[in-house]
């Protein structure tokens, strides 16, 4: 009898599962359409904060070291399948404990690029190529477009 209730069960959350995504697609439409953002081309926010160096704890029970994150920018053109996203790191106020280049000495410009296949990051006086995405739309993966 518990077997045929489990059974049950899972059957109604595999048969719920589409029947909420598409639902939850529609609700999404909705509201761009209700923001006028429906046939959006381009997207820019900015912000400030912190930011975190992921994996690079002093130790294991501490939080990643931060750094203040004085500047950020994200424009994203949808058109061209382009993005670039601009930083300004600084050590701030966050003891320089752990890995992540601490202590940051002045001011860390970092900006990133892609457009299509195609990737860059600049830090400094240099602009390196880098590696797309695997699924090679790193623009579009990161990106707060997905309705569709």
């Amino acid at each position: 009898m518990l077997k045929r209730v489990g059974l049950l069960v899972a059957v109604a959350m595999l048969a719920a599962g589409p029947a909420a995504a598409q639902d939850a697609q529609a609700v999404l439409q909705a509201a761009a359409e209700t923001m006028g953002v429906d046939d959006m081309m381009s997207i820019r926010y900015s912000g400030d904060g912190w930011v975190g160096a992921a994996g690079q704890n002093f130790a294991p029970a501490e939080d990643w070291p931060r750094f203040e994150l004085a500047e950020y920018t994200r424009t994203i053109d949808f058109e061209t399948e382009s993005s670039t996203e601009e930083m300004v790191i600084r050590q701030g106020n966050y003891p320089a404990r752990g890995g992540g280049g601490a202590p940051i000495v002045g001011d860390r410009i970092r900006n990133w690029m892609v457009r299509g296949e195609y990737a860059w990051n600049g830090e400094v006086d240099r602009v390196v190529p880098s590696r797309r995405t695997p699924s090679g739309d790193g623009w579009r993966s990161t990106s707060p477009r997905t309705v569709s």
